[in-house]
């Protein structure tokens, strides 16, 4: 999406990572729920980057698993949900993510 060594294209990029996320690669689930979330190369629409965050997360994206967390946390783009935050917070968590580990703290 930076355009590291072609002109940035975000229409381009869109197109690429909504192939390589529609066969299930995380990392491109994760970016493509960014655009949504953003509004960059995609059209703003936050119920979309949030299934996408949550498709990543479910492939073990930690990224991905604290975004997701952070919207159940908040009720942002999906219901509000306590019990759904938390558990999306304790992988990051585990494995270090301050931020992670701090909304899990609120969660509990």
């Amino acid at each position: 999406m930076e355009g590291s060594g072609v002109p940035e294209d975000l229409k381009e990029a869109f197109k690429l990572l909504l192939a390589a996320s529609e066969k299930g690669e995380a990392e491109a689930q994760y970016h493509l729920g960014l655009m949504y979330n953003e509004g960059q190369g995609a059209p703003l629409d936050p119920k979309e980057a949030a299934r996408w965050f949550e498709a990543a997360a479910e492939a073990g994206l930690k990224e991905a698993q604290y975004n997701i967390g952070t919207l159940y946390a908040l009720g942002q783009a999906v219901e509000k949900n306590d019990t759904k935050a938390a558990a999306w917070f304790q992988q990051p968590a585990i494995q270090g993510d301050q931020h992670a580990q701090y909304f899990l703290g609120l969660a509990l």
